[in-house]
């Protein structure tokens, strides 16, 4: 990589992409603590909190949804 002018890519870097590229595409933190091989979701929520959108736009409109059949 530094032949080409480029950072290092890690392990950690490539893992971190991963969960995050997944949790971008609303997959279950079920789903991805168990990718991630986390003994416990709680783990994967705690490790990438900053990633989930705080929007509760998402909810708003399910319940609405529901409600409006």
């Amino acid at each position: 990589m530094a032949a080409i002018g480029r950072p290092e890519i890690t392990f950690h870097a490539l893992r971190h992409s991963h969960a995050s590229l997944l949790i971008h595409s609303n997959v279950p933190v079920t789903v991805i603590a168990a990718r991630m091989g986390h003994s416990s979701p709680q783990i994967t929520l705690s490790t990438y909190a900053h990633l989930y959108s705080n929007d509760d736009a998402q909810a708003a409109a399910a319940i609405d949804a529901a409600l409006s059949s």
